[in-house]
């Protein structure tokens, strides 16, 4: 009988399966990616909760800022400056340690800009901090109410203190984070000052303004008076009047429109040849536009003039109010109204608002000279058929303003009605005279500088 050999020890192991050393480096393996996983967690909810203790600081920090400006402007203060603190995680650490002491606003490295602080003893805010809480995250408010000085204001912003600041930084207790307080800032000003001259629907109207007086038979009063009557304002664009009867978006920066004198001979003369010919820019009842939020470019109208100014265009010095202006372009500019639907009878009182600055910002006074004129219906040849002047003014600023800002004034030029027949149109020459301390620079054809004439009629 045959028979065959049993299996061996060796051929009965089973080798499937995982030696302990495989299945204690396979835990290790999946051990490290757990707890990189959990690190990971751990880092992700760290950063949520940094970001929500940042936001929880910051809403409380807006909440005050909207308590303290609800207050009545005068009591926006603080009773006592704070004290300086020499641990620079401390808020008070911006408080300057010179007497009197001042806030250092504007924390970014570097920046040295301080401010003084708006003390009112008895109706101001504590400076003193408190501490805040909103049921899980705690900390402190400190409060900080400053002057702004705007020195860009010109003379808008007349005094050292133009509106205010307030400052509240947020501090949060425990580990963390934030290290560095939460700063939240915003300026507030004066809701009862405004500008000196009236305003209606947004528009300057000197003649309205209660702080405008007017000479009445040799006394000075309100100018109830003058204002009596229809009031047409005209807006000064930088459009010639040739061109459109409807103001034109400015293209950009260009030299001085010839507005008062011909280009040359050659080019305006009295047969037929009127290219080179005077042409005034144009007077529109409706401002400049604002195309959305966003303003509009300012542009030279004298790029080819020297000296530092805003925008707008350079006026030199002529000759006195009552003399003959120079036919000169860079010494006086000249507008017109489109022609008139029906004769406009002028009592001979108006009131004008000029943005503008001395040429340079120099230190200077000024007179600047106003001239009336009925101009024919054609503007083809101005030098064959010049404008009838109908009444003169002026006004004399000791102090012109360096920085661009509003010269307002009202004026009589005429001392009886004068009519302009319909067909016609209104004219305005303006130039500074030769007594000025230096030459000016006009700013209109702007949002936010609306160079306008107000005119009587009956």
């Amino acid at each position: 009988m045959e028979t065959w050999p049993g299996p061996s020890r060796r051929t009965l192991r089973d080798e499937r399966g995982f030696t302990v050393v495989e299945l204690l480096v396979a835990m290790l393996i999946i051990a490290g990616g757990v707890i990189a996983l959990l690190g990971v967690t751990d880092s992700s909810r760290r950063l949520t909760s940094n970001s929500e203790r940042k936001e929880a600081a910051v809403h409380v920090a807006e909440q005050e800022i909207e308590r303290i400006q609800a207050r009545d402007y005068d009591s926006i203060a603080l009773t006592a400056s704070p004290s300086h603190n020499a641990d620079t995680a401390s808020p008070d650490n911006h408080v300057t340690s010179g007497s009197p002491a001042r806030y250092r606003w504007n924390q970014v490295s570097g920046a040295t800009g301080t401010e003084p602080f708006a003390l009112d003893a008895v109706r101001g805010v504590d400076p003193t901090a408190t501490t805040w809480s909103d049921g899980r995250l705690s900390g402190k408010l400190h409060r900080y109410v400053t002057w702004v000085d705007d020195a860009a204001c010109g003379l808008l912003c007349p005094s050292a203190g133009d509106y205010k600041r307030i400052t509240v930084a947020a501090t949060i207790d425990g580990e963390g984070g934030p290290d560095k307080p939460i700063l939240v800032s915003s300026l507030t000003s004066d809701p009862d000052t405004g500008p000196t001259e009236g305003v209606s629907d947004g528009i300057n109207n000197v003649l309205q303004a209660p702080d405008t007086q007017c000479l009445e038979g040799g006394v000075w009063g309100q100018c109830a008076g003058s204002a009596l009557g229809d009031v047409t304002t005209w807006f000064a664009y930088d459009t010639p009047a040739t061109s459109s009867s409807t103001r034109q978006t400015i293209a950009g920066d260009h030299t001085t429109h010839p507005t008062v004198a011909a280009l040359s001979a050659l080019t305006c003369n009295l047969l037929i040849i009127t290219s080179g010919c005077p042409k005034p820019d144009l007077l529109g009842e409706t401002p400049a536009p604002v195309a959305g939020d966003v303003l509009p470019t300012l542009f030279d109208y004298s790029s080819e003039a020297a000296g530092s100014y805003l925008g707008g265009r350079v006026l030199q010095r002529d000759v006195g109010c009552s003399g003959t202006p120079s036919a000169d372009n860079s010494k006086s500019h000249m507008w017109t109204t489109p022609p008139l639907d029906a004769a406009k009878q002028l009592t001979g009182a108006g009131g004008l608002t000029v943005y503008s600055q001395t040429l340079n910002g120099v230190s200077a006074g000024a007179t600047l000279c106003v001239r009336f004129y009925d101009v024919p219906p054609s503007l083809l040849n101005l030098i064959a058929s010049p404008p009838t002047a109908i009444g003169t003014t002026s006004y004399t600023l000791g102090s012109w303003p360096t920085s661009t800002a509003p010269v307002s004034f009202n004026f009589d030029f005429a001392a009886a009605n004068v009519t302009v027949p319909a067909g016609h149109r209104i004219g305005m020459r303006v130039w500074p005279a030769n007594t000025s301390g230096a030459d000016i620079a006009l700013v209109y054809d702007h949002p936010s500088y609306l160079t306008s004439i107000q005119l009587n009629s009956q």
